[in-house]
């Protein structure tokens, strides 16, 4: 596709197709391109390869945001030549859902520059969290998606002791005041997230871990977006006590709930979710 095509927030992630034999369609979702086709009895699924996460906002989420954020949604195009195609065998009807999700493992989010909260102070920010395409039948009794996949390659990193730690996935991400501060796409998440330092000395940190497999995922008129997360902080020898809001965010008119958490959290967990200055490594 030469030109940009302006899709709106239903018409991408509300995409419900049914195929003919032999038929295959086409989506952009930012920087990700992938094919869809129905031969008998079976689906067949390719992705171009996808730059990753750092590649893509290595100016900035601006880059990632803006620029070629060109988005199709369901468009007949013939696949190009050297795919790798996944194949799913079913006997459902040839109908398919293209459906947001988020990650399954917690996402490390590093901000441009250190962050401080001064003793006893709380912060709101908003920060991005990656989205995940999901695929899944429309009229099967199967509930699980036939495919997810990240719309950006996603790079693993370790958050935590090197032998009391959890694998992760690294995306950068600015630390906004306002949730509209920084240039937003479809293909990104909005989740607000609020930092209580209830210690008496200041939170320096340059890394924080977001558990988004405890989150809910939301489609509001402009963005997509999740509940609060609240970070209360009781200082660096120990773990943070985290809550996840009930209620849908308030910053963003909510059309509906797309899904529920992956991981039906307790009322709060303690986890470690701040990496000080101090103790950086290796991001």
């Amino acid at each position: 596709m030469n030109r940009k095509r302006e899709v709106s927030l239903g018409e991408l992630w509300d995409s419900e197709l049914s195929f003919g034999d032999g038929e295959c369609r086409y989506w952009r979702i930012g920087p990700c391109r992938f094919w869809i086709e129905r031969r008998r009895g079976e689906w067949r699924v390719a992705f171009e390869e996808q730059e990753s996460a750092s590649e893509r906002v290595r100016e900035g989420l601006g880059a990632l945001a803006g620029g070629e954020a060109e988005v199709a949604a369901g468009v007949a195009r013939s696949p190009e030549a050297g795919l790798f195609w996944y194949r799913f065998v079913t006997g459902s009807p040839a109908r398919i859902a293209v459906r947001p999700a988020l990650p399954d493992r917690p996402v490390v989010v590093r901000p441009r520059s250190p962050v401080a909260i001064l003793a006893g102070e709380e912060a709101r920010f908003f920060i991005r969290l990656p989205v995940w395409i999901s695929l899944i039948e429309s009229e099967s009794k199967r509930s699980e998606p036939m495919l997810q996949r990240p719309v950006v390659r996603l790079s693993n990193t370790w958050f935590g002791e090197p032998d009391n730690g959890e694998l992760c996935y690294a995306f950068p991400s600015p630390l906004s005041a306002l949730p509209e501060e920084e240039p937003l796409a479809p293909y990104t998440v909005v989740c607000p997230i609020a930092i209580r330092n209830e210690t008496g000395e200041a939170l320096d940190f340059q890394r924080i871990c977001v558990r988004a497999q405890y989150l809910s995922l939301y489609a509001g008129k402009r963005n997509l977006a999740t509940n609060e997360v609240v970070f209360h902080y009781r200082g660096p020898d120990q773990s943070s006590q985290i809550t996840f809001s009930e209620e849908p965010p308030a910053f963003e008119p909510i059309v509906r709930r797309i899904a529920g958490p992956r991981v039906s959290p307790t009322k709060s967990l303690i986890q470690k979710s701040f990496e000080y200055i101090k103790s950086l490594t290796t991001y």
